[in-house]
C-alpha cells in the first residue's frame, strides 16, 4: 500500500533533501521540492487525496490512471502504458480482495469471541467505506465473567481508536450494554452478508486459540520467570513488581490504577484506585505522575515495602514521568516500560534511557502480557464504575423530589445506567412516588 502510494501521489521520497532532482521527480513521482518552493494548499490536496484513497475512495484516482494508460497507448509508449496498467491492477485488486459485499458502504467494526480452557480470545475487523482497513486477535487470560471482560477490552480499544458508524458483535447483551457505554449504535446480526463477517471474526478468535495453545504457555515455576526477568533487566530479582496504567474517555473521568505481583501471582490485597485530581485529564502522562507521587509518597511515609520493580504501560514518555516523579519524592525503584511494536503488540521493555529489552522467551513474554492485561482490566472496571456513577448522578439532578435517600433507594436496585433505563414507570413507581417516578422516566428519556 505504501509502494502504491509513493507511485500515484507525488510526495517527497527523500529522507534528506538534495541539492539537485532525483529520478522520481523524471518519473512523475515527487515535486522536487529540492529545486521548487511548493505552496503548503499543494501538500494540504495531496494529504486529502492520500486519505480519501486510504478510505477506500479511489474510483476517482483509477479513472485518471486508466485515462493516462489511454494516452500513452496513443501515443505508442507502450512501457509507460505498461506502467499505469500494473498500478491500476493492483488498485483493483484492493477493491476486490477487501470489498465488503454489502452496498451500504458503512464504517463498521465487527467483534467475535471464543473461549477455551480458561483463555479468551476476541477478534475484530475494521471496515470503512466497505473496506477491510485491518484486522486483528488477542488472547488473554478469562478473569470474571466473561461477557464482562469483553466489554472492558473492547471499550479500551475505544479510548485509543475512534468510534465507528456501527459496531457489530456476536454477543447481544454485549451490544445491548455497549451501546449504552459507547453511545454508538451497536448490534448483533444472525443472518445476511454483515453474519457472515461475524462467522469471519469468529474463525479468527477460534484461530487465535489454536496458535496459543500450539505454543508454549505459562510454566508453574513463576519464580524462575521472574529471575530472568531480574537478569534480562540487570536488577536484582524482581519478586514484588507493581504495574500501572491510567483510563478515560475523551478526557472524561479519568483514573488511574496499580496492580501488584508477588512471585509472579497477583497480590489483590495491594491493588490501588486512583481518582486522576490534575486539571488536564486528557494529559496521561501528567496522570501518570500524580499516580506515582501520591502512592509512593503514602508508602514512603507509613515506611512500608516499596516494589523491587515498576512496570508502566505507555513506552518511554510514561517511564520518564514516573522517574521524575519518584526522583521529586526521592525514591528509589527501578522503573521500565512495556513498549509496543508497530501493531501495537507489547514487544518488550524499555528503560529511561531509552535502551530497549526484547522479549524473546515465551513464558516470559505471557507472564508479562498477564500482567498487562489485569492492570488494563483493573484500570477500565474503575473507570467505568465512576463514569457510570457520574452519568447517573447528572440524571438525577433537577428530579424534583428525588433525595439523597431516594438516590440510594435507586442506586442499590439499578446498579448502573443501563439496568435503570430499562425500568418503567411501574418499576420505578415501586420504590419513588408517583409524580417522581415520572419525572425520573421522562429525564431517562429525554423528554
Amino acid at each position: 500500500m505504501v509502494d502504491l502510494i509513493n507511485k500515484i501521489y507525488p510526495i517527497r521520497k527523500c529522507r534528506n533533501i538534495p541539492t539537485s532532482v532525483c529520478l522520481y521527480y523524471h518519473l512523475g513521482q515527487c515535486l522536487a521540492p529540492c529545486v521548487n518552493k511548493i505552496d503548503e494548499s499543494v501538500y494540504d490536496e495531496l494529504r486529502s487525496e492520500i486519505k480519501e484513497f486510504l478510505n477506500g475512495n479511489n474510483h476517482q484516482k483509477l479513472m485518471e490512471l486508466k485515462n493516462k494508460m489511454n494516452e500513452a497507448s496513443a501515443k505508442l509508449e507502450f512501457e509507460l502504458a505498461k506502467e499505469y496498467k500494473t498500478l491500476i491492477d493492483s488498485i483493483e485488486h484492493i477493491n476486490t480482495s477487501q470489498s465488503v459485499e454489502t452496498k451500504d458502504k458503512t464504517d463498521r467494526d465487527i467483534f467475535a469471541y471464543s473461549t477455551r480452557n480458561g483463555y479468551l480470545s476476541i477478534a475484530f475487523l475494521i471496515y470503512r467505506k466497505g473496506m477491510l482497513l485491518g484486522k486483528e486477535a488477542h488472547v488473554v487470560e478469562e478473569f470474571g465473567d466473561t461477557e464482562e471482560q469483553v466489554l472492558d477490552l473492547i471499550t479500551q480499544l475505544y479510548e485509543r481508536c475512534p468510534l465507528p458508524t456501527e459496531i457489530v458483535i456476536n454477543s447481544e447483551n454485549i451490544a445491548k450494554e455497549l451501546e449504552g457505554y459507547l453511545d454508538v449504535n451497536v448490534t448483533s446480526v444472525s443472518k445476511g452478508k454483515v453474519y457472515d463477517l461475524i462467522l469471519s471474526a469468529k474463525s479468527n478468535a477460534d484461530n487465535a486459540l489454536d496458535e496459543y495453545f500450539l505454543s508454549s504457555k505459562l510454566d508453574t515455576d513463576k519464580i524462575a520467570l521472574i529471575e530472568e526477568l531480574g537478569k534480562l533487566l540487570q536488577i536484582k530479582t524482581p519478586y514484588h513488581i507493581e504495574l500501572f496504567d491510567n483510563s478515560h474517555l475523551q478526557g472524561s473521568s479519568p483514573v488511574g490504577a496499580m496492580v501488584a505481583y508477588i512471585n509472579g501471582e497477583a497480590a489483590k490485597n495491594l491493588y490501588r484506585k486512583f481518582k486522576i485530581e490534575h486539571e488536564e485529564s486528557r494529559d496521561d502522562f501528567a496522570s501518570m505522575k500524580e499516580v506515582i507521587t501520591r502512592h509512593y509518597s503514602r508508602l514512603k511515609s507509613e515506611n512500608k515495602k516499596m516494589p523491587d520493580l515498576i512496570l508502566v504501560d505507555g513506552g518511554l514518555p510514561q517511564v520518564k514521568s514516573a522517574t521524575q516523579a519518584l526522583k521529586d519524592i526521592e525514591v528509589e525503584i527501578p522503573v521500565f516500560g512495556l513498549y509496543k511494536d508497530d501493531k501495537h503488540s507489547t514487544s518488550g521493555l524499555i528503560d529511561i534511557e531509552a535502551k530497549e529489552y526484547p522479549i524473546n522467551d515465551k513464558k516470559l513474554f505471557f507472564l508479562l502480557t498477564r500482567m498487562q492485561d489485569e492492570v488494563h482490566r483493573f484500570a477500565i472496571s474503575f473507570h467505568k464504575q465512576k463514569r457510570n456513577k457520574a452519568m447517573t448522578v447528572s440524571i438525577f439532578e433537577d428530579v424534583k423530589g428525588l433525595g439523597s435517600k431516594r438516590r440510594e433507594l435507586l442506586e442499590h436496585f439499578y446498579p448502573d445506567i443501563n439496568s435503570l433505563k430499562e425500568a418503567s414507570v411501574d418499576d420505578l413507581s415501586q420504590i419513588l412516588p408517583k409524580d417522581v417516578a415520572v419525572a425520573l422516566y421522562n429525564k431517562l428519556r429525554g423528554n
